[in-house]
């Protein structure tokens, strides 16, 4: 007999927001934490660049007592969701948008997820 499992989760679609350096709790049974911005290529507003670049991120998942490192992007070129117990994590953006001529402070930033039962 197999034993199937109910994941509580937000609303499907929603984004579950997360600033650098902070965790999110989700239904009390994750946490995500968006640990590392590993860089930010995305071509910048004012810049007309040969490709759309790419933001690449290091998140940890925490499920009950398991810790799951992982790196996703935001070019569809790479890795822009996991699956981990069931349940996918897909990076839809990083905030904010480059601006050419213009720095981003690091504490600025933040990960849009959307965190979804796996299909």
């Amino acid at each position: 007999m197999i034993q199937c499992r109910s994941v509580k989760l937000p609303e499907t679609g929603k984004n579950t927001v997360i600033q650098l350096q902070h965790t999110a709790s989700i239904a009390r049974k994750f946490s995500i934490s968006f640990d590392t911005l590993y860089t930010d290529s995305r071509c910048p507003t004012g810049v007309m660049c040969v490709w759309e670049g790419d933001a690449h991120i290091g998140l940890t998942i925490q499920h009950r007592k398991n810790h799951h490192t992982i790196s996703l992007h935001t070019s569809p070129m790479f890795q822009m969701d996991t699956t981990i117990n069931e349940v996918t994590y897909r990076l839809d953006s990083i905030q904010p948008y480059p601006v050419h001529g213009e720095s981003i402070d690091p504490t600025k930033y933040r990960a849009f997820l959307t965190v979804l039962p796996a299909k």
